[in-house]
């Protein structure tokens, strides 16, 4: 029942937001009454934060497989990049979730966000770091602001997929596609220096 409260609350925080949600519209779309999702979760705010707590667990389970790609292999940016795109897309409203705590309440999200991301910041920024001292990266670029610059721009594709389909035509998924894949493009040519000639 509570994983059935979960997913219900976040489907309606990530489309509504927290103001525009009360905890009445969870147990309807639950099937229960009020008072039994009170019993759970006694106020809306602790139901909120249980439902962000839920994707950060989800993403502390995928984070083993996203630092093993951070650390190991020639394409280790290709294969965080997989790694972090299949999490959001396996649930879009993961993205419109954080992107709608973000706004509502962005201290809060920052504190509880350092320890989650810390580890793969860190592996990435080392990343970019060797590849500047090997001369494959631009030398003009912050590791660690281009890191979160990274996961923001992706939070962000996925959160506004549908909005974005509406502009380019098709079903969210094919626009999430589309601008992921476009995403992914500025990312790799953001780190390396343009050819002699100054030729893309």
């Amino acid at each position: 029942m509570k994983e059935r409260i979960l997913e219900e609350a976040g489907r309606l925080f990530a489309t509504r937001g927290y103001a525009g949600t009360t905890v009445q519209a969870v147990a309807d779309a639950v099937g229960l009454a009020k008072p039994s999702v009170i019993y759970w979760y006694p106020t809306k705010k602790a139901l909120q934060d249980a439902v962000v707590d839920q994707v950060l667990l989800e993403w502390r389970q995928t984070l083993p497989r996203v630092l093993d790609a951070a650390s190991s292999g020639a394409d280790r940016l290709d294969n965080v990049l997989g790694e972090v795109v299949w999490f959001f897309s396996q649930a879009p409203d993961r993205a419109r979730l954080l992107t709608r705590v973000v706004v509502d309440d962005p201290t809060e999200l920052r504190d509880r966000l350092q320890g989650h991301l810390r580890p793969w910041l860190a592996l990435l920024a080392a990343y970019v770091r060797e590849g500047q001292q090997a001369g494959r990266v631009r030398a003009d670029v912050d590791p660690e602001a281009w890191v979160i610059e990274v996961v923001i721009l992706l939070i962000s594709s996925f959160a506004a997929a549908e909005v974005a389909a509406g502009v380019l035509g098709g079903d969210p998924d094919s626009a999430r596609e589309r601008l992921v894949g476009e995403l992914v493009r500025m990312i790799k040519r953001s780190l390396h220096p343009e050819p002699e000639g100054g030729t893309p």
